[in-house]
């Protein structure tokens, strides 16, 4: 995926703003990164990070990307076995389960692209059947 621009911070070495770009890969797990080069000094910044990225990642690479959609169509034993693997995968508690299995057959989580391309290859070692499907709005 390309750079998208997450937002402006001070360079940690004159001060001055710079601009912080950052991506996801669903490579290996869940990853997010961002970087910076100042125009000013020159100074470099890089960091990664796995699992969910800070949530201005996430509305800088959502409001760039579109939101995209987790689709599954499991049947009985696999609905639940993919429903235990989101419960432990996110975090989620029993109630937010819930309103996952109401939503099945069909999209039951929306994020990026990269978290539900990862999310569909946990399923899909699972045996899970899934697709990542843009949520309304989003450009294909």
């Amino acid at each position: 995926m390309p750079a998208t621009r997450v937002e402006q911070m001070a360079c940690g070495d004159c001060g001055r703003p710079v601009d912080l770009y950052g991506g996801q890969s669903a490579v290996g797990g869940l990853r997010y990164w961002a970087s910076y080069q100042c125009e000013h000094c020159g100074g470099r910044r890089e960091m990664d990070g796995i699992g969910m990225p800070p949530e201005s990642f996430r509305r800088a690479f959502l409001q760039e990307q579109g939101t995209w959609g987790l689709e599954v169509r499991a049947p009985g034993a696999l609905a639940l076995q993919a429903l235990k693997l989101l419960r432990e995968t996110l975090g989620l508690s029993l109630a937010e389960v819930g309103v996952l299995k109401a939503r099945m057959p069909g999209v039951v989580r929306e994020g990026t692209r990269v978290e539900m391309e990862w999310l569909k290859q946990l399923l899909g070692a699972k045996g899970v059947t899934s697709s990542v499907v843009p949520v309304a709005g989003t450009p294909v």
